[in-house]
């Protein structure tokens, strides 16, 4: 054993890496001019160190977020196409490398998406109308019952569109109602809020669409549905949200009837599919959105059953392997499941189905997201192919793209919490703003492909417009997919 050997036995475990003395690794004896020994590669650093020491190690090793931040995060906001040309010449050490740089962003956006749903103040549940006071609420419920009003007013409106009109009246009192619980002001007088109409008549039309005798009768049936529901929305126009989304909602669920009235005279059907389910009398598969926000304690987005009254298909597929097809109905099974739990049970219950469904989501959503990156380095090095650059430059190129999708995704749910709490004066500049940074977005994206490629205009703009199509359908499959997935988990 050399005498570099013996003096780093004789030297203590928490001050071996630190001591001048050591000239030569411990390892092969060569002297050393760095950290690291040129000739086996070994570290001067180890695992014998205190225990802080390791920590930061381990955290640097993961993000290595230094110094090198505040050259990095500038340059890739404010400056196109910068950093992967600096990459490309050779000037990479002081500034984070791309795909740490990715992985930090990604890492720091969904933390705070979460945060956001934790608070319960995301844009996705969040109310667009923010009412500070008592008398503020008084007069927003006075404009839209007036809106409702001259609506209700409007010759040729349907009945559907009536009783659409009386629902939405009674959502916006609950809200009001509800708001003013909140400010522990007086609560609305209960002959303010219009009781729940009767639904009995459309029940009796969709039952008679599902139980149709012909499939041409189901057609007729459901067409003549459908057009009424269009008249209404029509007759209505802006006059009502609350009204267009139920009745939004219904025509969904005479599509829904019509599925299930064309299926019960399929060839085989009587053997094959479960018996078609009847729809409870007095009811409908679209709650009272009323009575729904009237549950809700934190939350004042209006939610529509969109779950018809049969259950989820299963896969009976003969050419998937059995443990496929196992797993894809016990998925489907969850998901059932869940769409159960959303719609059905105590407002406690529901609020808790959605929000396990959106944290399930938003657990897979990075790595779908991940998955596009190479994807989108791939149609770069199809669309440059006549460039000769290699594909891992293409796939530099798109960890930069992704880490300034990241930061704006970041920056644009930052805002929206800020925002929550500025005074209503402050919301159009901060609507403006938050228009800007997605703005922004799209021309740092076109100008760093220009700056980068080095193309003319028409190509470079041509080439663009490819890439954010392909790229958004990529995008919009793999949101879909971790949609799917969360509801299955």
């Amino acid at each position: 054993m050399n005498e570099s050997h013996r003096e780093l036995e004789r030297t203590p475990p928490g001050h071996r890496d630190l001591s001048p003395e050591h000239t030569h690794c411990a390892n092969c004896g060569t002297e050393l001019l760095g950290p690291f020994c040129y000739q086996c590669g070994q570290p001067t650093k180890h695992m014998l160190r205190h225990l802080p020491a390791l920590a930061a190690d381990a955290t640097d090793a993961i993000f290595n977020i230094d110094g090198r931040i505040m050259h990095t995060l500038p340059a890739l906001y404010f400056r196109p196409g910068f950093l992967p040309r600096e990459y490309f010449a050779g000037r990479r050490t002081r500034y984070i490398p791309p795909f740490r740089l990715m992985f930090f962003l990604s890492v720091l956006a969904f933390l705070l998406i979460h945060l956001a749903l934790m608070l319960d103040q995301s844009l996705v549940v969040r109310n667009p109308v923010h009412l500070s006071s008592p008398t503020e609420v008084h007069q927003h419920l006075q404009r839209t019952v007036a809106h409702i009003d001259t609506a209700r007013q409007k010759t040729g409106l349907p009945a559907i569109g009536t009783l659409a009109l009386t629902l939405a009246q009674r959502e916006a009192a609950v809200r009001a109602d509800h708001d003013l619980r909140q400010m522990h002001a007086t609560p609305l007088a209960a002959a303010s809020i219009p009781a729940p109409p009767s639904t009995a008549a459309l029940t009796g039309q969709l039952a008679a669409i599902v139980h149709a005798p012909t499939q041409a009768t189901v057609n007729a049936r459901a067409d003549a549905l459908s057009g009424t529901i269009a008249q209404s929305l029509s007759r209505i126009g802006d006059a009502s949200t609350g009204a267009t989304l139920w009745l939004g909602a219904l025509d969904g669920r005479v599509a829904k009837a019509r599925q299930q009235g064309l299926a019960r005279h399929q060839p085989g059907a009587a053997a094959d599919q479960t018996p078609m389910p009847s729809i409870p009398p007095g009811t409908l598969a679209i709650p009272d959105l009323g009575a729904l926000l009237a549950a809700r304690d934190n939350s004042d987005h209006v939610n529509v059953n969109l779950r018809g009254a049969n259950h989820l298909p299963r896969i009976r597929s003969g050419w998937l392997p059995q443990f496929l097809r196992n797993r894809m109905n016990a998925g489907i099974e969850q998901a059932d499941a869940n769409l159960s739990a959303m719609n059905n049970g105590t407002p406690a219950s529901r609020q808790h189905a959605r929000r396990r469904v959106i944290r399930n989501m938003l657990a897979v959503t990075p790595q779908a997201l991940f998955v596009l990156i190479p994807l989108l380095a791939l149609l770069l090095k199809i669309l440059y192919v006549f460039k000769s650059r290699l594909y891992i430059e293409h796939l530099i190129i798109a960890l930069y793209s992704h880490a300034f999708i990241f930061l704006t995704l970041f920056l644009s749910v930052l805002l929206g919490l800020i925002t929550w709490k500025l005074p209503d004066w402050a919301n159009v500049p901060a609507s403006w703003l938050q228009a800007a940074l997605w703005i922004w977005l799209a021309v740092y994206l076109l100008l760093m492909q220009k700056r980068v490629y080095r193309q003319g205009w028409f190509f470079t703009v041509v080439k663009y417009g490819v890439t954010g199509i392909c790229y958004n359908i990529m995008l919009l499959f793999a949101i879909a997919m971790a949609a799917l997935i969360g509801l299955a988990s």
